[in-house]
């Protein structure tokens, strides 16, 4: 009887080991994350990478009158993933000085034949941040047009759409839509 019980036991404790979900497991449908203390994948102008504010470590990007336009990030598709994605939700940090600006966070995607736009969309900071003088986490899903392959380019940048304030971006992310 003893032994019954150290095997239903040991049974047990070995059942509630193995999960399907594990913490250290990456997530599969994660393309891409950065938080700039590197800049791998994005290109332009470096004057856009500052520590003047940071959510986490220590750069992230900036715009203001002055830089229109960040570093852009540009990526295939088939190098993001290796099946088909119908899009991609965009989750990153924004910080804004002050609510009266036009900055936004860009997406687009051009086709590899001829660098020609297929689509773009973003994330305007005056909608989605709300409180100036914070971090605050924004998000938007990119439903991706039925034409894309793996040849399709991904496209990212912060933008000042002409406006006189500054925008901060850091921790940005790029999660596989199904």
């Amino acid at each position: 009887m003893k032994y019954l019980l150290l095997a239903l036991a040991g049974t047990a404790t070995l059942s509630a080991c193995s999960s399907n979900e594990s913490l250290d497991e990456p997530d599969k449908d994660l393309l891409m994350h950065n938080d700039f203390e590197t800049v791998a994948g994005w290109v332009a102008d470096p004057a856009t990478l500052t520590q003047e504010q940071a959510h986490s470590g220590r750069y992230s990007l900036k715009v203001d009158k002055d830089h229109q336009y960040s570093l852009t990030y540009y990526s295939l598709l088939g190098q993001l993933s290796p099946t088909r994605i119908r899009g991609v939700r965009v989750d990153a940090w924004a910080y804004e000085p002050n609510k009266d600006n036009s900055v936004q966070l860009r997406i687009g995607l051009n086709d590899a034949a001829g660098g020609k736009l297929m689509m773009g969309d973003g994330i305007a900071y005056n909608v989605q941040v709300g409180e100036p003088n914070k971090w605050v986490k924004i998000s938007k899903e990119i439903v991706f047009p039925p034409n894309v392959n793996y040849s399709s380019q991904l496209v990212m940048y912060l933008w000042n759409a002409g406006g006189a304030g500054a925008g901060y971006l850091d921790d940005v992310q790029l999660t596989a839509l199904h």
